[in-house]
């Protein structure tokens, strides 16, 4: 169909057009059956073409959909793919590991005041006494503490080692701090994370922004 020969009129506009031919030609007006069969024809033309019209609309857009539904597929996809999903079995096995070093760090933390507290008394340098009544070549700057027979500090060129507690108390405190950033972590079931493990802070981390 080219151009020229394409409705011009929508099959509305055609449709009150025939009606008018009927009209005039009831009211006795001058109407041939040409006149009329080409109205007719101009309805049934005009819906032809709307219909194709309409139809490759319908096409298109489903087409457009189809599109855009594999673009949503793949963009979606490269968030896991690209590298922002991360496991979370991995983050998990991230986190186990930091605790055990953290456990590490302060057993051994302990061990090594206790090592070193031997270590000076073995090299003639003396403790604190505890009671006020140190040995007249007490080292301000470089001594043990006992504290009820353990090791409670090493001083070494007047900076303080003290042993920390326990290390389920600093795997405790971790679990705690992270939990009230989240609103206290809610567990299934158990309530929430923070009110689990609640309690003290240990000394050193309280201390710590002083």
């Amino acid at each position: 169909m080219t151009d020229q020969t394409k409705p011009t009129i929508t099959p509305e506009e055609a449709a009150a057009d025939l009606a008018r031919l009927e009209q005039k030609a009831i009211d006795g007006g001058d109407v041939t059956v040409a006149d009329l069969t080409a109205a007719r024809e101009r309805i049934t033309l005009a819906r032809l073409f709307h219909k194709g019209i309409e139809g490759r609309a319908q096409d298109k857009r489903m087409q457009e959909a189809d599109q855009l539904r594999a673009k949503t597929k793949t963009d979606v996809a490269k968030w896991f793919t690209d590298g922002e999903y991360i496991d979370p079995l991995v983050a998990y096995d991230q986190a186990v590991a930091a605790l055990e070093h953290l456990v590490k760090v302060i057993d051994r933390d302990g061990e090594l005041l206790t090592e070193a507290y031997r270590a000076m008394d073995r090299g003639g340098i003396y403790m604190n006494g505890g009671d006020g009544q140190n040995h007249r070549d007490f080292d301000e700057r470089n001594h043990a503490a006992l504290g009820s027979g353990t090791v409670g500090a090493v001083v070494l060129g007047g900076v303080m080692y003290s042993r920390e507690q326990s290390a389920g108390d600093w795997v405790r405190a971790a679990a705690l701090t992270v939990a009230k950033a989240h609103e206290g972590l809610p567990i299934r079931g158990l309530g929430r994370l923070d009110n689990i493990v609640e309690g003290q802070l240990p000394a050193t981390i309280r201390n710590r922004a002083v």
